[in-house]
């Protein structure tokens, strides 16, 4: 139970940092709006 809790922590994380990253340039680079693609 414990693992499956720490599975999802650990995506949450990883999307919210990204988020965090992507709100920082709104427009991106050009490989970040490949990325996005």
């Amino acid at each position: 139970m414990m693992g499956i809790i720490f599975l999802l922590l650990l995506h949450n994380v990883d999307v919210i940092m990204f988020m965090f990253v992507t709100s920082l340039c709104p427009y991106g680079s050009p490989d970040e709006q490949k990325f996005l693609i």
